[in-house]
């Protein structure tokens, strides 16, 4: 499939920055000094088993803050704000987040840290089971999952231009493939612009095997959490992928198909298993290391060119050899993370290529990026004390590693308190608004923003929704109903949901004008009585 000659048609211009975006941010809770913390997860959370928002990731003292899905960069960091915000003011008063991938100086006996407690008993047996193959230790450090999906506009689009694919989740499948194996090649880059953990603390290693500390990136690393060395599974296509996973299985190389850890993750459905009908729905990036100097541990900026890398990398071409293609960038990768963080790269003038590439496909696409996104990749490439990696050791040489992570930390503390009654991300909406939101947050009630300018808002736990506006009007007022009837916002984004219906009802040559008065009495009955499957 040649998606450079597809990614050169000029009625796909206007989609091609056009995506879906999700971040899973980890972090420890650690003391105002800097040190672990020992308190379970706080009680004012709930569950954190099925929070749609605040989780533990391996270990009790190890937070996992989760947006849902965002169709902007903006939309997304809004969320991410306003998670922070919950979760430090609902965090014990004298804690804060750590800012570091690696963790802060762990006890000295491995058994001292404490896996979460959750109430399955099946997650607690499966992290027992991480803790014993690969240690408590490894399973301290954290980063961010970047969660990516290209718009169904632009796929859509793209589908219909070409011939070679008759079904579209074959086609849609096999765009995340190309992307993947090209972004598995050229990893080595996000590490090297990315890479934040050149030092560990106390009692990360617990023996003689260790880097040659400072490196780039301990986590991205043979150092960091990674499978067993005899776990290799291909990306030449989808059927390889998941029988390889099973066989590792069944070998008894991997206990279930989670256990695999990759620089990628495929998404489709709630089980690996149904990748193989639903095919590929999105990607998961698992090798970004937490942005130290970024309040919510990534940046815009981050998440605005690594979309743009996504999109090149489908543009780029690549290796003849699937597998090959795949081994030669996590070698790359080892080289890149295990170099000093103030040396030039191994691959500069392979990476300037790349980004010169880059340059140009935006150029010829004629994308609107932020006027200074490329210019300053090209300078850390440059410059390698502009990474992230860089300046985190250079920060630590006047102090120590700990010294900077605690002030960043105390910092972000510090903001997250100054305004206990309002709720980043949201402070254009009203306080009442604001208040009831963070409300909802901290309970695991998922929250969806239908129209800040008329406070409008969508709540649903447990297969339930509820439209709320003003922070107190529910459905419970009737006049309820005509205000949300006359918001064409709110009715647009109920029309956007009805697209398939609608599709369906034209097939009974149903009007446009008929189809939308008898769903205008729908949303009006389902307004009435909320428990409707439907509005689920």
């Amino acid at each position: 499939m040649n998606f450079k000659i597809l990614l050169s048609k000029k009625e796909l211009q206007p989609y091609l920055l056009k995506a879906r975006y999700g971040v899973e941010r980890e972090g420890q809770r650690v003391t105002l000094a800097g040190d672990l913390v020992t308190t379970e997860h706080p009680s004012s959370l709930g569950n954190r088993q099925f929070h749609p928002y605040i989780q533990t990731d391996f270990a009790e003292t190890q937070l996992e803050l989760i947006t849902p899905v965002a169709e902007s960069i903006p939309e997304l960091f809004d969320f991410l704000s306003g998670i922070h915000d919950v979760a430090y003011r609902s965090m014990n008063p004298e804690e804060m987040i750590w800012p570091l991938s690696m963790p802060p100086a762990l006890p000295e006996k491995e058994e001292d840290i404490l896996i979460a407690d959750l109430e399955r008993f099946s997650d607690v047996l499966y992290r027992r089971y991480l803790a014993k193959t690969y240690g408590r230790r490894k399973q301290m450090v954290s980063g961010i999952h970047f969660n990516f999906e290209f718009s169904d506009e632009l796929l859509h689009k793209m589908f219909a231009l070409q011939n070679k694919y008759t079904e579209y989740i074959d086609f849609k499948t096999e765009v995340y493939l190309k992307v993947t194996r090209n972004y598995l090649h050229y990893s080595w880059l996000i590490t090297y612009l990315f890479g934040a953990t050149p030092t560990s603390e106390a009692n990360y290693f617990d023996s003689e095997d260790r880097p040659n500390e400072p490196v780039r990136s301990i986590r991205n690393s043979s150092y960091g959490y990674k499978n067993h060395g005899d776990v290799q599974v291909s990306y030449q296509n989808l059927n390889r992928y998941l029988s390889d996973l099973e066989r590792m299985v069944i070998e008894g190389k991997l206990s279930e198909e989670k256990e695999f850890y990759s620089s990628v993750r495929f998404r489709g459905g709630k089980k690996m298993a149904d990748l193989a009908t639903a095919g590929i729905r999105y990607i998961e990036l698992r090798n970004i290391d937490l942005n130290p100097f970024g309040y919510w541990g990534i940046s815009e900026e981050q998440v605005e060119f690594l979309h743009l890398f996504l999109l090149f990398l489908l543009w780029q071409d690549e290796g003849v050899d699937a597998d090959e293609w795949v081994a030669e960038g996590e070698n790359k990768n080892e080289q890149v993370a295990l170099e000093h963080p103030l040396n030039v790269t191994t691959y500069q003038e392979e990476a300037r290529a790349l980004l010169e590439g880059l340059t140009l496909f935006v150029e010829e696409r004629e994308l609107d990026i932020s006027p200074n996104l490329l210019a300053s990749v090209f300078n850390m490439v440059d410059n390698p004390s502009a990474t992230l990696a860089g300046q985190l050791y250079q920060a630590s040489q006047e102090t120590s590693q700990k010294e900077v992570a605690t002030t960043i930390a105390t910092a972000n503390y510090k903001r997250a308190w100054e305004h206990p009654y309002q709720l980043a991300g949201f402070t254009q909406m009203e306080l009442s608004t604001q208040i009831f939101m963070f409300d909802a947050i901290q309970k695991g009630i998922q929250v969806e923003v239908l129209d800040d300018t008329d406070q409008f808002l969508k709540l649903t736990f447990n297969g339930h929704s509820e439209y709320v506006k003003n922070g107190n009007m529910t459905s419970k007022d009737s006049y309820i109903v005509p205000l949300l009837m006359e918001n064409k916002i709110v009715t647009k984004k109920f029309w956007i949901k009805q697209a398939i219906v609608y599709q369906k009802a034209a097939s009974f040559r149903i009007s446009k004008q008929r189809f939308k008065r008898i769903q205008n009495l729908r949303i009006k009955a389902l307004l009435l009585n909320q428990n409707q499957p439907t509005m689920a």
